[in-house]
């Protein structure tokens, strides 16, 4: 029995427990659920922002004691005239970056700002393009370098301000450029100030874009495919709150999305109510509100479904059959992202981890294929050769095969190298996305020390490590080299999976993932101007043999699912991505 088990057996019992005891003296019997009406689809099935609910002010969560924040057992959403839900409650395992900072929040926190902001332009569920979401209603390439956009004339602010016009998008537009953003969390803003030269304002409602260089993949960064995070939102609220993110908090954090701010507590639960006037009708929500509520253990989330105080909650591989054995169901997104373990600051020359011989070692010292069985119910995790290439993306190319497990060759490569018995710090930290990936971490540190590394697992929040990589900190005058856990959405372009994951923040990037900085830029930069789509596919796969051959790419371990605990008797429905398996999408979420 695996030490996760174990750690389900004795955490289950005592959730419910706690569950019944927080909801004992509520003795006001509640009506059963009704169905409500689901979402009208239109033509091209299209995948809104994430929606959120939140609780009346008197169901408020209550502060719980550490580790594990829970909430408290709300009642039973009741119907409404209106033929909507009460209230959808959604239990996750971490907010990440706990505020509503419209602009340099990223993606890696489901809490916010996917729920109250939009994006310039919607995609399908198969990552089409669309206008039935989205501020453009149509866009046109004028040429290579110049492309325009023609807005909706709806785009209605929360909270009373206004209208989104042109001018919102100019401004908008120059911040993502600004320092503060492209060294934030924005993993998108890398992109943009290397690729945004100005915008010119054509008329209130039409705006043309001027890049410094042709990027035929221009309309892959502005929609949600492959989790980009360039939001739109207002401007005039973020002003008014003095550009900050908590200020644009206290002006309740104005945007067009499907959802409106309410309230939160830190570390505890965010709170949204339906906006009614969302100009998508057929993507409003179910759900009158929403709340997401923290619970950072897998079986306390559970248990939080199971007992009815939330009706979803993420989860990781490992618990797919306690989750049926309540009586509920696994739903997620398939193929969601790629996992793995990446090399900080590997190219610096004073790292063992610079040398592709230790990198090859490193990778024969672990065996991804029992971390997989340990951590993923079979069926819901796929190996993979390296973390930049699915089968979604021009880089995929199934001849590539798998890292093998020999541990014995490991160690004679690590002493030919003179780095037998080399330091290591392998960092472990869950983010929302991926609950399990701090057992992942752990198990290759443990392989690591198998073979003779010197590996100290530091379990960290993630936050506490962002700035380390964004600063570059962490090269060999700071220390031994480190690792962490990582996830890329397995529908972004193959571009900015290199660009995101694979370079500094120095070269444009997020992550330092490889050594050859420079070389795998310059080919980042040749791949995202070959406007040829078949010259660009077989780049992207000469360049994906590359990164394998040269093992660039880090610990790969799996694709996996998104694994999320539902409770049958009051979700009887759900379109769970907004087509990039990047995000949930809860205004699809259709009430039993």
């Amino acid at each position: 029995m695996s030490l996760l088990k174990i750690q389900y057996i004795l955490l289950f019992p005592l959730a419910l427990l706690l569950i019944a005891a927080m909801a004992c003296g509520d003795d006001e019997p509640t009506a059963a659920p009704t169905t409500a009406a689901p979402a009208t689809m239109a033509p091209e099935a299209t995948m809104a922002p994430e929606a959120t609910m939140a609780p009346d002010a008197t169901m408020a969560p209550e502060a719980t004691a550490a580790p594990t924040a829970m909430a408290e057992p709300t009642a039973t959403p009741e119907a409404m005239d209106d033929g909507l839900a009460e209230r959808l409650t959604i239990a996750i395992n971490n907010f990440d970056k706990d505020d509503l900072d419209p602009y340099r929040s990223g993606k890696t926190n489901l809490a916010s700002p996917d729920p109250f902001a939009d994006f310039l332009i919607g995609i399908t569920r198969d990552n089409q393009l669309t206008n039935v979401w989205g501020w453009a209603d149509s866009w046109e390439q004028i040429d290579g370098k110049t492309w325009d956009l023609t807005l909706r004339e709806d785009l209605k602010f929360h909270d009373g301000y206004g209208f989104a016009d042109a001018a919102d998008v100019a401004e908008i537009a120059d911040l993502w450029t600004t320092d503060e953003a492209v060294g934030s969390q924005c993993l998108y803003c890398g992109t943009w100030v290397n690729l945004y030269d100005r915008a010119e304002i054509l008329d209130d409602h039409k705006i043309r874009i001027h890049l410094q260089s042709s990027y035929p993949l221009f309309f892959n960064i502005l929609p949600p495919i492959g989790g980009s995070d360039l939001f739109m939102f207002s401007v005039d609220a973020l002003n008014d709150g003095g550009g900050t993110a908590l200020g644009y908090e206290n002006l309740s954090a104005p945007g067009t999305g499907p959802w409106d701010f309410v309230d939160r507590r830190l570390g505890q639960y965010f709170l949204y109510s339906r906006w009614d006037d969302y100009y998508s009708p057929d993507f409003r929500s179910n759900y009158k509100e929403m709340e997401l509520v923290l619970a950072s253990e897998d079986a306390p989330r559970i248990a939080l479904v199971q007992t009815g105080a939330a009706h979803m909650a993420n989860s990781s591989g490992p618990f797919v059959e306690e989750i049926r054995a309540a009586g509920l169901e696994v739903d997620g997104a398939k193929m969601v992202d790629n996992v793995y373990g990446n090399f900080y600051q590997s190219y610096d020359e004073g790292h063992c981890t610079n040398k592709l011989n230790v990198r090859k070692a490193l990778n024969l010292a672990v065996d991804a294929e029992a971390i997989v069985d340990a951590l993923w119910a079979p069926g819901t995790a796929t190996r993979i050769s390296h973390p930049y290439t699915s089968p979604f993306v021009e880089s995929w190319d199934p001849s590539l095969g798998l890292y093998g497990y020999d541990p014995d060759e490991a160690m004679r490569l690590l002493e030919q190298e003179g780095c037998a018995g080399f330091d290591i710090v392998v960092y472990g930290f869950a983010y929302a996305a991926g609950p399990e990936m701090l057992d992942m971490q752990d198990s290759i540190c443990t392989y690591f020390n198998a073979v003779g590394v010197n590996c100290t697992f530091t379990p960290i929040d993630a936050t506490a490590v962002r700035p380390l990589r964004q600063e570059e900190k962490l090269g060999s005058a700071d220390g031994p080299p480190h690792s962490g856990a990582h996830w890329i959405p397995s529908a972004r372009n193959f571009g900015e999976m290199l660009r995101s994951h694979g370079l500094c923040p120095s070269r444009g990037g997020s992550v330092c993932g490889m050594a050859q900085q420079d070389k795998y830029l310059a080919l980042k930069d040749e791949y995202a101007t070959e406007a040829d789509a078949v010259v660009r596919q077989e780049l992207a796969k000469r360049v994906s043999r590359m990164v394998f051959e040269e093992y660039e790419g880090g610990i790969p371990i799996a694709s996996r699912d998104w694994i999320w605990a539902i409770d049958p008797n009051k979700i009887c429905g759900w379109e769970p991505i907004d087509g990039t398996a990047a995000r949930p999408m809860w205004n699809t979420v259709v009430p039993c």
